[in-house]
Protein backbone atom coordinates (compact mmCIF):
# COMPACT_ATOMS: atom_id res chain seq x y z
CA UNK A 1 0.00 0.00 0.00
CA UNK A 2 1.37 3.49 -0.82
CA UNK A 3 0.18 6.92 0.65
CA UNK A 4 -0.09 10.07 -1.29
CA UNK A 5 3.38 11.50 -1.64
CA UNK A 6 5.29 8.82 -0.21
CA UNK A 7 7.95 6.44 -2.28
CA UNK A 8 7.65 2.76 -1.50
CA UNK A 9 11.15 1.77 0.00
CA UNK A 10 12.19 -1.79 0.50
CA UNK A 11 15.39 -3.55 0.08
CA UNK A 12 14.87 -5.27 -2.93
CA UNK A 13 14.77 -1.57 -4.98
CA UNK A 14 17.14 0.58 -2.52
CA UNK A 15 19.98 -0.04 -5.31
CA UNK A 16 17.19 1.53 -8.32
CA UNK A 17 16.14 5.62 -8.87
CA UNK A 18 12.48 4.97 -9.69
CA UNK A 19 10.46 7.55 -10.34
CA UNK A 20 7.26 8.00 -9.17
CA UNK A 21 6.26 10.79 -11.85
CA UNK A 22 5.34 8.65 -14.14
CA UNK A 23 3.23 5.53 -13.27
CA UNK A 24 3.42 2.62 -15.43
CA UNK A 25 1.20 -0.45 -14.41
CA UNK A 26 2.82 -3.87 -14.05
CA UNK A 27 1.51 -7.54 -13.19
CA UNK A 28 3.77 -9.23 -11.24
CA UNK A 29 3.75 -13.13 -11.58
CA UNK A 30 2.44 -13.17 -7.76
CA UNK A 31 -0.54 -11.28 -8.22
CA UNK A 32 0.57 -8.04 -7.39
CA UNK A 33 -0.06 -4.70 -9.25
CA UNK A 34 3.21 -2.83 -8.79
CA UNK A 35 3.52 1.67 -9.80
CA UNK A 36 6.42 0.22 -12.80
CA UNK A 37 8.35 -2.55 -13.53
CA UNK A 38 11.53 -0.62 -11.89
CA UNK A 39 9.56 -0.84 -8.43
CA UNK A 40 9.13 -4.63 -9.15
CA UNK A 41 12.85 -5.05 -9.05
CA UNK A 42 13.00 -6.02 -12.69
CA UNK A 43 15.99 -5.90 -14.37
CA UNK A 44 15.84 -7.95 -17.99
CA UNK A 45 13.44 -8.46 -20.75
CA UNK A 46 12.16 -11.05 -22.91
CA UNK A 47 9.74 -11.35 -25.38
CA UNK A 48 6.91 -14.42 -25.52
CA UNK A 49 5.16 -14.63 -29.19
CA UNK A 50 1.71 -16.09 -28.49
CA UNK A 51 -0.93 -16.97 -31.16
CA UNK A 52 -1.90 -13.78 -31.73
CA UNK A 53 0.61 -10.97 -30.89
CA UNK A 54 4.10 -10.62 -28.92
CA UNK A 55 4.06 -9.87 -25.37
CA UNK A 56 7.28 -8.37 -23.23
CA UNK A 57 7.68 -9.78 -19.96
CA UNK A 58 10.26 -7.69 -17.70
CA UNK A 59 12.07 -10.85 -15.71
CA UNK A 60 14.62 -10.87 -12.69
CA UNK A 61 12.00 -9.25 -10.80
CA UNK A 62 13.92 -8.85 -7.18
CA UNK A 63 10.73 -8.04 -5.27
CA UNK A 64 8.41 -10.74 -6.32
CA UNK A 65 8.75 -13.86 -3.99
CA UNK A 66 7.38 -16.38 -6.41
CA UNK A 67 6.94 -20.20 -5.75
CA UNK A 68 5.83 -21.47 -9.17
CA UNK A 69 8.14 -20.57 -11.95
CA UNK A 70 10.68 -17.71 -12.57
CA UNK A 71 9.57 -14.11 -11.18
CA UNK A 72 8.16 -12.34 -14.12
CA UNK A 73 5.60 -9.37 -14.26
CA UNK A 74 3.46 -8.50 -17.49
CA UNK A 75 2.00 -4.82 -18.52
CA UNK A 76 -1.15 -3.45 -17.13
CA UNK A 77 -2.82 -3.89 -13.80
CA UNK A 78 -3.54 -7.64 -12.36
CA UNK A 79 -7.22 -8.63 -12.71
CA UNK A 80 -9.44 -8.06 -9.65
CA UNK A 81 -11.72 -11.22 -9.61
CA UNK A 82 -15.48 -10.12 -8.95
CA UNK A 83 -15.11 -6.37 -10.22
CA UNK A 84 -17.24 -6.81 -13.50
CA UNK A 85 -20.19 -8.55 -11.69
CA UNK A 86 -19.72 -5.90 -8.92
CA UNK A 87 -19.97 -3.39 -11.61
CA UNK A 88 -22.88 -4.93 -13.66
CA UNK A 89 -25.24 -4.99 -10.12
CA UNK A 90 -24.60 -1.61 -9.94
CA UNK A 91 -25.43 -0.45 -13.32
CA UNK A 92 -29.17 -2.45 -12.63
CA UNK A 93 -29.68 -0.93 -9.76
CA UNK A 94 -29.07 2.53 -11.07
CA UNK A 95 -31.54 1.51 -14.14
CA UNK A 96 -33.91 0.29 -11.69
CA UNK A 97 -33.62 3.67 -9.31
CA UNK A 98 -34.07 6.24 -12.49
CA UNK A 99 -36.92 4.21 -13.85
CA UNK A 100 -38.82 4.47 -10.79
CA UNK A 101 -37.81 8.38 -10.37
CA UNK A 102 -38.80 8.59 -13.95
CA UNK A 103 -42.43 6.82 -13.34
CA UNK A 104 -43.32 9.04 -10.07
CA UNK A 105 -42.36 12.76 -11.79
CA UNK A 106 -45.78 12.46 -13.72
CA UNK A 107 -48.01 11.36 -11.07
CA UNK A 108 -46.45 14.18 -8.63
CA UNK A 109 -46.80 16.70 -10.76
CA UNK A 110 -50.98 15.65 -11.81
CA UNK A 111 -51.25 15.40 -7.62
CA UNK A 112 -50.16 18.44 -7.47
CA UNK A 113 -52.34 20.78 -10.27
CA UNK A 114 -55.39 18.89 -9.28
CA UNK A 115 -54.61 19.78 -5.09
CA UNK A 116 -53.35 23.51 -5.51
CA UNK A 117 -55.31 26.17 -5.64
CA UNK A 118 -55.06 28.21 -9.42
CA UNK A 119 -53.31 31.62 -7.67
CA UNK A 120 -50.32 29.46 -6.57
CA UNK A 121 -50.10 26.66 -9.61
CA UNK A 122 -46.60 28.15 -11.04
CA UNK A 123 -44.99 28.73 -7.40
CA UNK A 124 -46.01 24.69 -6.25
CA UNK A 125 -44.95 23.49 -9.49
CA UNK A 126 -41.55 25.33 -9.65
CA UNK A 127 -41.12 24.12 -5.88
CA UNK A 128 -41.34 20.81 -7.26
CA UNK A 129 -39.29 20.67 -10.24
CA UNK A 130 -36.76 22.33 -7.61
CA UNK A 131 -36.96 19.91 -5.17
CA UNK A 132 -36.90 16.68 -8.10
CA UNK A 133 -33.76 18.16 -9.40
CA UNK A 134 -32.56 18.26 -5.61
CA UNK A 135 -33.05 14.87 -4.69
CA UNK A 136 -31.55 13.68 -8.65
CA UNK A 137 -34.73 12.89 -10.39
CA UNK A 138 -35.17 14.16 -14.00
Amino acid sequence: TLNVGEKPEAQCISHCNCFTSSISPVCGSNGVTYLSACFAGCSRTGKTQTASNILQNLTGCACISSESGPATVTTGKCPMPGCQEVFLIFLCVICVCSLVGAMAQTPSVIVLIRTVSPELKSYALGLLFLLLRLIGRT
